[in-house]
């Protein structure tokens, strides 16, 4: 019998909470997947503030705490992704991804699942310095490419350019892509990444990464 693994993920924002949201489809054999199966999960358990505790159901970003770990989470080679969450560590934000373990044929091992956590940077670890310019905009003359590297980095939420935003907007903007292989497959690893023009005067965007997985 097959059973259902993640194959996409987004970033979606439901009542100022935002959440990770996962596409599942139906598993098929040696790391692919039944592409006319595919369904948004709905989010099952929605955050709400005012009832809902902060620090154990949600966390509220502030000026002191608005770090985010630039990370990379991957599963063993029979393990793929079956859940995602924002995770605090080291009082850094960043993911955390439920993995279960796989056959050759699509079967997932149900009592085998867990969740992977990251761990706190090292002392000394560099943050990527958002370059106080213009607003990011998808209509930048430059292209945004991944500038980050995964487990070697953070970035700091910041307020855009007094001088040409009035600081309106906060930085790096989330990029709400579904990210996904080509084609429809297995996926073993969620992270997050920035990319942007940094030097250029643009603040970027913060993403999710998706990674296939490692077969021996």
């Amino acid at each position: 019998m097959l059973f259902d693994d993640v194959q996409v993920s987004r970033f979606v924002k439901l009542d100022r909470v935002f959440y990770i949201q996962l596409q599942q489809a139906e598993a098929a054999a040696d790391g692919y997947a039944n592409s006319f199966t595919t369904q948004w999960q709905p989010i099952s358990r929605r955050i709400y503030t005012d009832r809902d505790q902060e620090g154990r159901d949600f966390v509220r970003l502030s000026y002191s705490q608005r770090s985010v770990l630039l990370q990379e989470l991957r599963g063993q080679g029979n393990q793929v992704l079956t859940g995602a969450a924002f995770h605090m560590v080291g009082g850094h934000l960043t993911v955390r991804a439920h993995v279960t373990n796989i056959s050759e044929t699509g079967a997932l091992v149900a009592f085998s699942s867990g969740w992977l956590e990251g761990h706190p940077p090292a002392a000394g670890v560099p943050r990527l310095k958002l370059r106080s310019g213009p607003v990011p905009s998808t209509h930048s003359a430059a292209p945004s490419w991944p500038d980050s590297r995964p487990g070697m980095q953070t970035v700091q939420f910041d307020a855009s350019s007094l001088d040409e935003d009035a600081a309106q907007s906060t930085l790096p903007f989330l990029d709400t892509q579904p990210v996904a292989p080509r084609p429809a497959g297995w996926l073993s690893g969620l992270g997050l990444y920035h990319k942007g023009d940094t030097a250029g005067g643009y603040g970027g965007y913060l993403g999710l990464s998706v990674r296939g997985p490692r077969f021996g």
